[in-house]
């Protein structure tokens, strides 16, 4: 699980490198789909992204939402995102599960 704090109206980005937890080395996402969510404590989702492999080779993913996702959340609650890869061979898999905690701004907006 990774946290991270997000300030209203930023955007929430993310670049991670998935790696194999048996040899440590890049996952080879080549011929993968990658997908995410953000969603609310209900559950409710915010912001969906369908093309977030950014070098499959190296297992590289990047996630950018606009700011407008976390524009009217409340200060404090609590946003939660992850990352599911399906495999050519139809596997499914979750990793990089965060929990995004909302600061208030006090410059944008």
């Amino acid at each position: 699980m990774i946290y991270s704090e997000v300030i209203q109206g930023d955007s929430i980005t993310q670049s991670i490198q998935l790696k194999s937890k048996n040899t440590n080395l890049p996952l080879n996402l080549t011929g993968c789909t990658a997908r995410c969510n953000i969603v609310d404590a209900k559950g409710t989702v915010l912001f969906s992204d369908l093309d977030i492999i950014s070098n499959a080779a190296e297992g590289r993913i990047s996630i950018v939402s606009p700011g407008s996702v976390t524009s009217n959340i409340p200060e404090r609650q609590r946003l939660y995102s992850d990352v599911e890869i399906t495999f050519p061979d139809g596997i499914v898999k979750t990793y990089a599960q965060t929990t995004h905690t909302v600061l208030k701004g006090y410059t944008n907006g």
